[in-house]
C-alpha cells in the first residue's frame, strides 16, 4: 500500500504544466492556485505568470534548499531577579516591667449566632438584644484571661459590607464604600436603630431601669467574675468594621466618652475597648483624630469617677432589683429566682470587693508604627513588595502622642491582609521602636485570627502562633489576642474550630493572670447561677 501512494504523487507532480487563473480541480490541475494570486501562473511555478501552459517551465521549480542555521553564540542567561534586601534591623529599647497587668489571653465575644438566644421570658429585658446562653459562655470563655463583648455602636445602620466612605475612599466606588456620617452624639446602639430597644445607653438611662442591652452585658460580666475556673475581666467594645459613624469632633469625643462611662457604671464592666477601624477616611471629613483623642482621655477621667460611685452603685441596683422581684406574683418569682438570687449576691460581692481596674484598650492593626524609610520591614522573605502602601499605615504615630499615657492595652489585628506574610516578631518591635514608647511593650497583645479572614488573608498556622507568643512571653510584652472567641460557625466554619483550639495552645505558654487582680469571687455552676440556687427548667424560654 506504501508504494502504491509514491506512484500516485509522483504522477500528480510532474503532470503536464499549465496557465491557471483561479483555483478549480485537484491538485494535479488547478486546485493549487495561490490564494493570493492575481492573473494566470504556472501550476509547475506558481511565481511564474503565463498566458498559456506553453509559457510554463517543464518541470516544478526546485524546492530552494533551506538556509544555513546560524552558529550558535554565546547564550545570554535570563537575568534573575535581585532578591528583596532584608529588613533594617529595629532597634528596639529595652521594654518595660508588666507591672500588675500581667500576661494576657484576650478574647472577643461576637454578640450573634448560636450562642446567643433572643428570647428569654424570664430574664428583664427578655433578650432583645441577644443573651448568651449561660453554659455554652463559660465554655466559650474557659481558655482565655479576657474578654471583649462586641460590639457596641456610634452608628444608627451598621453595615458590614461597606468598604470605605464615598468620595473620601480613594480607588473605591459605591458601592461597596456608602455613607460615613458624624456621629448623632445621643445614643449608643446594640443593633441597628430601628430594632426594638437597640440603644443601649443614652442621658436618660437611670441605673435602676436597665436597657436590655444592659441586663445582657452585666450578665456577661458576671459570669467572667464568677467562672468556675477563676474570673475574668470584660469590656465593652465600641466600634467594628460595620460602624460607619464617626466622631468627628472634639466636643463629640467628650459626649461619647461621658456616655461610655456610664455604660460601664451601669453594668459593672472592667473598661472599654476601641475598635475603630476607618480613622484615616474619617479624618479626611473632618476632625477625627482631635475627636478619638478628646475620647479617649475624657473616658479616662470619667472612669476614674465611675470607680469613686462603684460601691455605691452596686448597693443602688441591688436595692432596685429587690424592690422589682418582691413586686413580682409568687409563680414569677418562681420561674425569675435562678436570675434575681444570683444577681442579688453577685452584687454584694461587686460591694465587697476592691474596685477592679477600669481600663481603655484600642484595638489596631499591624502597621500602626512602622519605619518611614521602609514601610514594609514586617513582611517574610517570601512576600513580594505590594504595588501601594495600605492607607493605615503610621495611624498609631497619629494617636500615641497624644492619648497613649490613657491607653491601658494595645491589640493588634495581625490578619485580615491577603497577598503577604506578616512576620510578627517584627510588628511587635515596631511598636516600641517607632511608638517611641518602651512603656507600650507591656500593653501589647499580638493578635491572630485562625480560620476564613476578610481581604483574602490567610492564617499562619498554630505552630507559628505559639512561636509569636512565646516571643512575646520572653521579651516583655502583654500577651495575645484570638478573633475571635465564639466565630460564627455560619460564616467561619473553619474558625469555630480552630479558635478555641488556639486559646487552648496559647494558654499554658501565656499562664495569663486576672489584670489588675481585685477581689476574690463566688465561682458559679456549671449552668452560670449562683450556687445553690441550682439548676431552673425554664419552661418559657422561647
Amino acid at each position: 500500500m506504501k508504494s502504491v501512494v509514491v506512484a500516485g504523487l509522483a504522477t500528480a507532480a510532474y503532470a503536464a504544466p499549465q496557465c491557471c487563473w483561479s483555483a478549480w480541480g485537484d491538485a494535479s490541475s488547478c486546485g493549487g492556485y495561490p490564494s493570493g494570486g492575481s492573473g494566470g501562473l504556472c501550476t509547475t511555478d506558481w511565481s511564474t505568470s503565463c498566458s498559456s501552459g506553453g509559457e510554463c517551465p517543464d518541470t516544478p521549480a526546485p524546492t530552494p534548499p533551506p538556509s544555513p542555521a546560524p552558529s550558535p553564540g554565546p547564550v545570554t542567561p535570563t537575568p534573575v531577579p535581585a532578591p528583596r534586601p532584608p529588613p533594617t534591623p529595629v532597634p528596639m529599647p529595652p521594654p518595660t516591667p508588666r507591672g500588675a497587668r500581667g500576661l494576657e489571653l484576650l478574647g472577643y465575644l461576637e454578640n450573634w449566632g448560636p450562642s446567643i438566644k433572643w428570647w428569654d421570658e424570664n430574664m428583664p429585658g427578655h433578650c432583645l438584644m441577644g443573651c448568651f446562653k449561660e453554659a455554652e459562655l463559660l465554655d466559650i470563655m474557659k481558655s482565655y484571661s479576657a474578654l471583649n463583648y462586641g460590639f457596641s455602636f456610634f452608628t444608627k445602620d451598621p453595615a458590614p459590607d461597606q468598604d470605605g466612605c464615598t468620595d473620601y475612599s480613594p480607588g473605591k466606588s459605591t458601592p461597596p464604600a456608602g455613607p460615613c456620617p458624624v456621629w448623632d452624639g445621643e445614643n449608643i446602639y446594640l443593633a441597628k436603630s430601628g430594632k426594638q430597644d437597640s440603644i443601649a445607653i443614652n442621658s436618660g438611662t437611670v441605673l435602676e431601669k436597665p436597657t436590655s442591652s444592659i441586663i445582657s452585658i452585666s450578665e456577661a460580666v458576671r459570669m467572667g467574675r464568677m467562672h468556675p475556673d477563676g474570673p475574668k475581666r470584660i469590656k465593652i467594645v465600641l466600634g467594628g468594621w460595620s460602624d460607619y459613624a464617626r466622631i468627628g469632633s472634639a466636643a463629640n469625643g467628650v459626649k461619647a466618652a461621658k456616655l461610655y462611662g456610664k455604660f460601664v457604671e451601669h453594668t459593672f464592666a472592667d473598661g472599654v475597648d476601641i475598635d475603630m477601624e476607618h480613622l484615616t477616611p474619617y479624618e479626611r471629613m473632618g476632625d477625627e483624630w482631635d475627636g478619638l483623642v478628646s475620647f479617649i482621655n475624657t473616658l479616662r477621667t470619667e472612669l476614674d469617677g465611675v470607680a469613686t460611685r462603684w460601691t455605691a452603685n452596686a448597693a443602688t441596683k441591688k436595692a432596685a432589683m429587690q424592690a422589682e422581684y418582691d413586686s413580682l406574683e409568687e409563680w414569677k418569682k418562681g420561674n425569675v429566682k435562678h436570675y434575681y438570687e444570683s444577681n442579688l449576691n453577685y452584687l454584694d460581692e461587686v460591694a465587697a470587693n476592691p474596685v477592679p481596674y477600669l481600663e481603655i484598650s484600642w484595638t489596631t492593626r499591624f502597621n500602626a508604627f512602622l519605619p518611614d524609610s521602609d514601610p514594609w520591614n514586617y513582611l517574610t522573605p517570601e512576600s513580594e513588595i505590594p504595588s501601594a502602601n495600605y492607607e493605615s499605615d503610621n495611624e498609631g504615630q497619629k494617636l500615641w502622642p497624644r492619648a497613649g499615657a490613657n491607653i491601658d492595652t494595645v491589640n493588634i489585628m495581625a490578619y485580615d491582609a491577603g497577598g503577604i506574610g506578616i512576620n510578627m516578631e517584627t510588628v511587635l518591635k515596631n511598636f516600641v521602636a517607632y511608638s517611641g514608647d518602651p512603656n507600650i511593650a507591656a500593653k501589647t497583645n499580638i493578635g491572630f485570627e485562625p480560620g476564613e479572614q476578610a481581604a483574602g488573608g490567610e492564617w499562619e498556622g498554630l505552630e507559628l502562633d505559639k512561636q509569636y507568643t512565646q516571643f512575646a512571653v520572653d521579651n516583655g510584652f502583654g500577651g495575645a489576642m484570638v478573633w475571635a472567641a465564639n466565630p460564627n460557625p455560619a460564616q467561619a466554619p473553619m474558625g469555630a474550630v480552630l479558635c478555641p483550639q488556639l486559646a487552648a495552645a496559647l494558654q499554658p505558654i501565656l499562664n495569663p493572670v486576672y489584670a489588675w487582680g481585685a477581689g476574690s469571687w463566688t465561682k458559679c455552676t456549671s449552668d452560670g447561677w449562683w450556687p445553690g440556687v441550682g439548676n431552673v427548667t425554664q419552661a418559657t424560654m422561647i
